[in-house]
Parts: structure tokens; C-alpha cells; sequence
């Protein structure tokens, strides 16, 4: 699939949606400077274009009773498509596990845990479950997320093209 080519108007809606998906379309086109309709067509194109993939709510934590949140990275005991299966199989059965992510260097996995506290984390079946499937683990807290920076300011700079690099909004 062809990349999508993301100008500043692309960049312009892309950043007011991530801050607020629930925009008015005569919202949106008054803060990017386009008619409604325009502005219509152009979130219509980028939805098309699967740059727009769908709309999500975001939960505050601490009401959810899970604002802590546990960083832990995963050493593999190897690396075969077999062990992989039963290691995201173990981790997506977790539920307090809400992301995790293949990475390089010294770890090979890590993994986003939500917990009501620290001590809740050595409660759940986490650590047991890494060492089962053959896994050495280790983990970090973080306390809060300090700043979840919206992607749409940083788009045109992200985006490399033969032509320009880097492109700015």
C-alpha cells in the first residue's frame, strides 16, 4: 500500500482531531481555515486513505483504579516463531498488560502493565507467566505519563520524501 502524502492541511486537521476526535466538522474547519464542506471532504480523504483509522476515548487511570503504571522489558530464551506464540498468548491473556512492543539491543520485549499499585503488581500473574514461557524479566515504574504528545506536529518532519527533507507543518 502506497504511503499516504500528508501536506499542511493534513497536518493542520490531523493535529486538532488527535487533541479533540469529538471536533464539530464547523469546528474543525473554522481552526484549520477551510469551508465546512471542504473541511468535510478533506477528513473524508484521510479516513479513505487509512490515515485516519478510527476514534478512540481516553480514560482517565487513577478513576480506573489502575494508575500505575509498570514498565517490563523481557530477555527471550530464544527467538523462534514458536516460543514468540506462546509468549503472546501468555502476555495478551493478562489483563493488565495493555501494550507490549518487539525491541532491539538488550532486551527483546517490553511490555505496559496498569496497576492499581506496586504492590497489586506482584500480585498478578505477570511474573510467573514470563518465567514459564522461558523468559527473564525486569521492571520499572513509571508513576504517571508526564505528556502524551500528539503525533500530528511531527508528521511533516517524520515523513521523509526523495524531495524534501525535512518538510515542516
Amino acid at each position: 500500500m502506497a504511503k499516504a502524502k500528508i501536506d499542511s492541511i493534513d497536518c493542520k486537521i490531523l493535529e486538532q482531531l488527535q487533541r479533540n476526535a469529538d471536533l464539530q466538522i464547523s469546528d474543525l474547519a473554522e481552526a484549520v481555515g477551510l469551508s465546512q464542506t471542504r473541511c468535510w471532504r478533506w477528513v473524508q480523504r484521510l479516513k479513505e486513505a487509512s490515515v485516519i483509522k478510527g476514534n478512540v476515548t481516553l480514560l482517565d487511570l487513577h478513576q480506573l483504579n489502575v494508575g500505575v503504571t509498570v514498565f517490563v522489558t523481557v530477555r527471550a530464551s530464544t527467538h523462534t516463531q514458536a516460543w514468540f506464540d506462546r509468549f503472546a498468548g501468555t502476555v495478551e491473556a493478562i489483563p493488565e498488560v495493555v501494550e507490549y512492543y518487539r525491541m532491539s539491543a538488550d532486551l527483546d520485549y517490553l511490555l505496559c502493565v496498569v496497576v492499581p499499585d506496586i504492590a497489586a503488581y506482584g500480585l498478578s500473574p505477570l511474573p510467573s507467566s514470563c518465567q514459564l514461557v522461558g523468559g527473564r524479566y525486569r521492571m520499572t515504574f513509571g508513576s504517571a505519563c508526564l505528556v502524551a504528545l500528539p503525533l500530528a506536529p511531527r508528521l511533516a518532519s517524520l515523513a521523509r520524501t526523495e524531495a524534501t527533507w525535512p518538510r515542516r507543518c
